[in-house]
């Protein structure tokens, strides 16, 4: 019996600087790390973004927190443009320059699609764990 032939593996994705501050905005911070998280797996490239995912998830917990505690509606502002700062620069200073050589080398973005349902699904998330924080807080009142 013959062995089907085998497949090439698909050349891993990567996702560039607008797809990367599109997805913190529209799907908060949590879009925008996870993107950064499949760009530093995919170029190689991983203790600086552990670090970085560890720090910003310690921030945005915080503000989220004080945000409920203070009773500020405005801090959801806050929270993104920091994510949208915090990505950009992070993208800028660590990837840019592999992921140019990288896409002169052959590799592809991922689509438009990916990026969507990326964006909808950290809102989902990123949704559950705000009614978290506000029924804890509820609670403890």
């Amino acid at each position: 019996m013959k062995k089907p032939p085998i497949i090439s593996q698909s050349v891993k994705r990567l996702y560039n600087q607008a797809s990367i501050c599109i997805g913190t905005l529209l799907g908060w911070p949590l879009a925008g790390l996870y993107m950064l998280s499949k760009n530093s797996k995919n170029i190689g490239d991983k203790e600086w973004f552990k670090r970085f995912f560890r720090n910003w998830i310690i921030i945005a917990a915080f503000l989220i927190w004080l945000s409920l505690v203070l009773n500020m509606p405005r801090a959801y502002y806050l929270i993104v443009a920091i994510g949208i700062l915090a990505c950009y620069l992070y993208y800028r200073k660590f990837q840019i320059e592999t992921i140019k050589k990288e896409l002169k080398d052959g590799r592809k973005l991922y689509s438009v699609r990916n990026i969507i349902g990326v964006i909808l699904i950290a809102r989902v998330i990123t949704f559950i764990y705000c009614l978290f924080f506000l029924l804890v807080y509820r609670w403890l009142k």
